[in-house]
């Protein structure tokens, strides 16, 4: 490993105090860091999930030397992952899925680019079940005008 890491929960919190107020709408963002982050008990992470998305590690994904067309796969890879992951989808076991756990850089790539089916349509199903209490939200909002 390398370097000094950065908690990342001092990165989200920054970004949440930086420009307040956030919309009050069913948003996810993705935090790409540069540096090397770490969360309770695990050292160097490629990401941490949140409700509202995640915190992606750069320095995880490679050295960026220009246009590096393994390391826009690795980061986009793994936003997808922490994306799929911050709707509550859980982990996969299919090793072709971007969702599932590896344990070195090897397994990293090797693992899918994609959700499976499985993991296609927990997410799906979380997406319509958000979408629609949103929109009762929204009635209920109107009504009460």
């Amino acid at each position: 490993m390398t370097g000094p890491q950065w908690d990342q929960a001092i990165l989200f919190q920054s970004f949440f105090n930086a420009d307040r107020p956030f919309p009050r709408a069913p948003i996810k963002y993705v935090l790409i860091t540069p540096v090397d982050i770490y969360m309770q008990e695990a050292n160097y992470v490629y990401s941490a999930t949140y409700n509202w998305g995640g915190v992606v590690s750069l320095a995880r994904c490679g050295v960026p030397t220009g246009n590096d067309s393994k390391l826009r796969e690795r980061v986009a890879k793994q936003a997808l992952c922490a994306l799929l992951l911050s709707f509550g989808v859980p982990k996969s076991l299919d090793r072709n899925d971007v969702t599932c756990f590896t344990m070195n850089p090897e397994e990293f790539d090797a693992k899918g680019n994609r959700p499976d089916a499985e993991t296609l349509k927990l997410f799906r199903q979380t997406v319509a079940d958000e979408n629609s209490q949103w929109q009762k939200r929204k009635a209920s909002q109107r009504v009460s005008m």
